[in-house]
């Protein structure tokens, strides 16, 4: 049996700066074998991404995990009945373990309630970190060559977890995608929005509803035929960027290409819009002129 949860940290960095952090634990009931993970938010993404590295480190899942009432996994309850996320029934079922949610019991939970603990009192304290990857590398070594050969009534979280072992859920051969997916319209000067930062596109689909797909650390642009097209870094959240590997230059065309969705319309159809389109590329790239005032014909 597996238990999981997260707290916040705001952990101070050399800089001087306070880097927020959700920290993602699971834990194993017989071994006290534990995993951590750091996220910049506690969504559903987040949770799934967490459980796939744990999984991994792991090789392996409990059959049942323990939750409270974190709303990525239980929305709402229906007197005593938790009506879970259906997305994370998609994500556990996929792995074949059964969700148990508990709430006014904050006993239920004691080994990865304790294991924050530990993360509190025996990682944090007397480290320095520069900044958030620098976290992150400092965690797996603590992981690998502290908390899993400390001893405890004289054998260490490993030796435990090989008669543990045989008794988790093997994996599927492909793991689950975790990645979100969503709807966003190329702008007129080629780039999308996500999460206060922009990201560049290939001109060809300016004014194009695109699918975007993001993970904790990329994201993938589609055309509508599903062939990727952009794939950039994932930036900070809100840190309004604008984010182009490939510097365009301007056209030199004086008369740029108009935008497909408009020129596939027609003459005939949309006469009023292709004017106006094709007048606005002509005064992209100079100071626009003014019309004279011309008097009313008597």
């Amino acid at each position: 049996m597996g238990e999981s949860d997260w707290s916040p940290y705001p952990i101070p960095l050399l800089s001087g700066e306070v880097c927020p952090v959700q920290a993602f634990g699971y834990a194993l009931r017989h071994s006290t074998r534990k995993a951590y993970y750091l996220f910049e938010r506690n969504d559903l993404y987040a949770l799934m991404d967490g459980h796939v590295r744990t999984f991994d480190r792991f090789k392996g899942c409990a059959r049942t995990c323990i939750y409270d009432s974190q709303k990525p996994v239980v929305p709402r309850w229906e007197g005593q009945q938790a009506i879970f996320n259906p997305r994370f029934l998609a994500f556990a079922a996929h792995y074949e373990f059964q969700l148990e949610a508990v709430r006014g019991k904050p006993n239920a939970k004691p080994r990865v309630e304790r294991n924050f603990w530990e993360f509190e009192r025996s990682f944090l304290n007397g480290r320095s970190f520069r900044d958030f990857d620098d976290i992150v590398r400092q965690l797996a070594h603590w992981l690998d060559h502290t908390v899993d050969h400390r001893r405890r009534h004289g054998r260490t979280p490993l030796e435990r977890f090989e008669e543990e072992r045989e008794h988790l859920l093997p994996l599927p051969r492909h793991p689950y995608d975790t990645a979100r997916v969503a709807y966003r319209i190329c702008s007129i000067d080629g780039f999308v929005d996500w999460a206060g930062n922009r990201y560049a596109v290939p001109y060809d689909h300016v004014t194009d509803l695109l699918p975007v797909r993001v993970t904790q650390h990329e994201l993938f642009v589609y055309a509508a035929n599903l062939a990727c097209v952009a794939r950039h870094e994932l930036a900070p959240r809100g840190g309004g960027h604008k984010l182009d590997p490939t510097p365009r230059l301007p056209r030199t065309d004086p008369h740029p290409r108009l935008p497909r969705r408009l020129a596939c319309v027609g003459e005939p159809r949309a006469p009023r819009a292709l004017r106006l389109a094709r007048a606005r590329a002509r005064r992209r790239g100079r100071p626009q002129e003014r019309t004279p005032h011309r008097a009313p014909h008597p």
